[in-house]
């Protein structure tokens, strides 16, 4: 889709000398996009959105799209003619600070994408680790009560499992099999941890 628009912009440059095509990809903060150096087009990499201004060219359309790390932007400079921003999704915005909202939005939705990510990557990998090191004392879906002592886990918050392990690594846990899960304490780290607890939040 980028490389398309990209195509068309740039035949949009070559019938008018007072318009051209100027780019950003994978760009991470869309506060700083005026004031980033754009590619392509009189751009060039060395001019800013804020730079043409100064040169007498005005935007005249402004494609936003999700990249592969952050947003692509495509602006479209002309000289003597006002603003009119258009994402990709055809939605016409009209100030500078609805532009900046919107791509606010776009900023938030790629990061709940990445944090979903991080979340079923954390679920695949603390399934591997509760199937091989507590399945067998705590059930398949966590439900068995371990030794008909512990709770079950999938009763249990994060902070509470997280507390139960510290407890049984430093000593502090006190019961008749507490040397049964100090070995296994002693190896989950935060971020294995954290992975079990995201496995076991699917088993509720």
């Amino acid at each position: 889709m980028l490389k398309q628009t990209l195509l068309l912009a740039s035949s949009v440059a070559l019938l008018s000398g007072a318009t051209t095509m100027c780019f950003k990809k994978n760009h991470l903060d869309p506060s700083t996009i005026e004031t980033v150096v754009l590619d392509g087009g009189a751009c060039g990499g060395k001019l800013t959105v804020e730079d043409m201004q100064r040169d007498g060219y005005s935007v005249s359309d402004i494609k936003i799209s999700s990249g592969e790390t952050g947003l692509d932007y495509i602006y479209i400079f002309k000289k003597g003619e006002p603003l009119s921003t258009v994402t990709t999704d055809g939605k016409m915005i009209l100030s500078k600070e609805d532009l900046r909202a919107k791509m606010q939005e776009l900023r938030e939705e790629d990061e709940a994408k990445e944090k979903e990510k991080i979340r079923v990557g954390n679920v695949v990998r603390g399934k591997e680790i509760y199937t091989s090191k507590c399945a067998k004392c705590h059930g398949d879906k966590a439900e068995k009560s371990a030794y008909n002592i512990a709770r079950p886990l999938n009763t249990l918050s994060f902070e509470a499992i997280e507390m139960a392990i510290t407890e049984y690594d430093i000593g502090t846990r006190k019961g008749p099999y507490v040397f049964l899960m100090k070995p296994y304490a002693s190896g989950l780290a935060e971020e294995k941890l954290e992975a079990v607890s995201a496995y076991i939040q699917t088993l509720k």
